[in-house]
């Protein structure tokens, strides 16, 4: 059975094949790892919740936010609230479903 963990672990060995740099968030039920991020127009709040599973930098220093879910299942408000600050700020902030997501996402950029 495939679990959004064996997804995630897929994509993070894709990326790596690729030469990226990848960091793998793990957060949710358990609850004991938090990551925190800012953005200029916070006031001075953290965020924890909504931080993609994985932040991966390519070699031109491109960051892509990859918020993986089970199939049928969608992204968080917090979720899309951090994939569009990536993006306002030139990064690439998707949801992906499997790993072919992120093959074809990468194909299309390189084209």
């Amino acid at each position: 059975m495939t679990t959004e963990h064996n997804i995630q672990s897929e994509i993070v060995k894709y990326l790596r094949s690729k030469g990226m740099l990848v960091l793998r968030i793990n957060s949710g039920m358990r609850g004991i790892v938090r990551f925190y991020w800012w953005w200029a127009g916070d006031k001075g709040k953290s965020k924890h919740e909504g931080i993609s599973d994985i932040l991966a930098l390519d070699i031109d220093g491109k960051l892509y936010a990859i918020e993986t879910k089970m199939p049928g299942e969608y992204a968080t408000a917090q979720q899309y609230h951090f994939l569009h600050e990536v993006e306002r700020r030139g990064g690439i902030g998707v949801v992906v479903w499997c790993v072919e997501d992120v093959k074809n996402l990468l194909e299309d950029i390189n084209e």
